[in-house]
C-alpha cells in the first residue's frame, strides 16, 4: 500500500517495517513507481479543459492555516514561454519546452523531457518574477492560470506545505 511505501515513513518506523517477518521487493524502476502511485505526490492537478486551449484556469483548495511560499509547481507538456499566475503572483519561464518544468520555493527551476531523466536545473536568466516574489497560498480557495500551452495536454500540478499555527 502506498502509505506503507518506504518513501513514506518515518525513520523511527523503519526498523519495525523491516522486521515485520514479510518479504518484500524494492522497486528502482521509476516507470514502475508512476504505474503504482501515479502523480499523487505532486499535489492538486489541474488540467487544460480543452485540447486546444493555450490556458490552463482554475482553482485548488489549501488546508494550510497560515500563508505559505512554501509552493512546490510541476508543470507538465508542451510549453512556449509559460507564465504561472497563483494569487495575482506571476512566474514566466522563457523558452519552448516539452516536458516537465519544476519550479522549487527556494527559486531554482529545472526541466526534463523525459519523468526517467533526471531534472536539470534551468539557467536563472529565463525566470521572470513579474513581482520579485515567489507564489503564495492561503487557506481555501486559491486562484492559478497558466498560459501558453502550444499543443496537447497541459497540466499543473500545486503541493503546498500546510503551515500551522
Amino acid at each position: 500500500m502506498e502509505e506503507n511505501s518506504l518513501c513514506g515513513m518515518r525513520p523511527e518506523d523503519l526498523d519495525a517495517f523491516m522486521d515485520c517477518g514479510k518479504s518484500y521487493k524494492i522497486i528502482y524502476d521509476c516507470k514502475a513507481g508512476r504505474k503504482i502511485f501515479g502523480e499523487k505526490d505532486w499535489g492538486s492537478k489541474l488540467s487544460k479543459e480543452y485540447i486546444d486551449s493555450s490556458v490552463i484556469a482554475g482553482r485548488f483548495y489549501s488546508r494550510t492555516v497560515l500563508n505559505t511560499d512554501g509552493v512546490d509547481i510541476v508543470l507538465q507538456g508542451t510549453w512556449q514561454d509559460p507564465k504561472i499566475t497563483i494569487n495575482d503572483i506571476s512566474i514566466t519561464v522563457k523558452g519552448d519546452y516539452d516536458g516537465w518544468l519544476k519550479l522549487r520555493p527556494d527559486g531554482t527551476v529545472y526541466y526534463t523531457e523525459d519523468l526517467c531523466c533526471d531534472f536539470e536545473p534551468l539557467d536563472m536568466d529565463k525566470v521572470i518574477y513579474h513581482q520579485k516574489k515567489y507564489f503564495r497560498v492561503h487557506f481555501g480557495e486559491n486562484r492559478v492560470i497558466v498560459e501558453n500551452s502550444c499543443c496537447g495536454d497541459g497540466s499543473i500540478y500545486i503541493d503546498v506545505d500546510e503551515i500551522k499555527p
